[in-house]
């Protein structure tokens, strides 16, 4: 088992994110802290907590950029799984041994497993519970529910997927862990990755990171969708655009639901958030519109529910 920790100047949070590592109920991994041509104290955090723990190892990446930082811990890693845990984010207690379960449990076509988050401010006050549908997503699913799993601190692969698909883009500056989860659902021979309903994580929102730029994932997330909606389907752009709307990306909401509709606007209608994405996009080009009042981190489009039916209910 291996956990990487790709970590840019990352003082401030690195001791919590490392401490909630090493106090996991499964103790059996080897654990791998890329340090990202940080010019804090990074480095020799993870040094001093190293000379404590066999299991800790410091790895220097000089080329900026946490898909280089990412790579590089991939190709020290000796295990069998493979985890990543942001610098800034922290697991609960069982989270490995959860998911090492998990996957252990599943046929090999499933690549891996991930679960849901609770995202905190800067602080680390809780302000929500992000809940994706619990269940079996190929890569149509996950591109209709658009990321499922949140954020790059949830997930659990097999290394064989990893060896098979490759590594993370670096040209990618966000969205690399949707990109290259999608990646392993095309490429290798395990098309499936699975959800659960266990908050394992604390995904840390902070300001003026990449992940709070809104336009800057917006533009990634064209890209990316683009990369891997082979069939042209119309649901994959509708999570997206209800999400521009709400993140106040009006043009990008825009173009998505005017591509949707002209791939197959019957289909969104036949989905209660497709209705309401198109009446919103007439009302806005007519005369400018509200801000969209749909709760896209709690909804789910129920035509995406019914389409994708790979989506499974009963998985645990």
């Amino acid at each position: 088992m291996s956990v990487i920790t790709p970590a840019r100047n990352m003082e401030r949070f690195l001791r919590a994110t490392m401490r909630s590592v090493l106090q996991q109920t499964l103790h059996d991994f080897e654990y791998l802290v890329v340090d990202n041509d940080s010019d804090d104290a990074t480095a020799s955090i993870v040094q001093s907590i190293a000379r404590h723990d066999p299991r800790v190892r410091l790895l220097h990446e000089p080329v900026r950029g946490s898909g280089a930082a990412r790579n590089r811990g991939l190709a020290e890693a000796r295990g069998r799984y493979i985890a990543f845990v942001d610098g800034d984010d922290e697991w609960l207690p069982s989270k490995l041994e959860v998911q090492v379960q998990q996957v252990q449990r599943l046929p090999d076509r499933y690549a891996g497993v991930f679960c849901r988050s609770v995202t905190t401010s800067e602080a680390g006050d809780e302000l929500f519970v992000y809940r994706p549908p619990v269940g079996t997503y190929d890569r149509a699913a996950f591109l209709a529910w658009c990321n499922p799993a949140g954020n790059g601190s949830s997930f659990l692969v097999r290394r064989e997927a990893y060896e098979q698909a490759g590594g993370f883009d670096e040209a990618l500056t966000n969205l690399l862990d949707m990109d290259w989860l999608l990646r392993l659902l095309r490429d290798s021979s395990s098309p499936l990755l699975q959800g659960t309903s266990h908050e394992l994580v604390r995904y840390r929102q902070r300001r003026g990171s990449i992940s709070t730029d809104s336009s800057g994932r917006m533009a990634a997330l064209e890209d990316v969708i683009a990369r891997y909606d082979d069939a042209g389907d119309p649901l994959v752009w509708l999570r997206p655009a209800l999400m521009a709307y709400r993140a106040g990306c009006p043009a990008h909401g825009l173009r998505w639901t005017e591509r949707a509709a002209a791939i197959g606007w019957r289909v969104l209608l036949r989905a209660p958030d497709g209705r309401k994405l198109l009446l919103h996009t007439a009302r806005h080009r007519l005369r400018g519109a509200a801000p969209l009042d749909v709760d896209v981190a709690a909804s789910r489009p129920d035509a995406a529910a019914d389409v994708r039916s790979s989506v499974s209910a009963d998985a645990g």
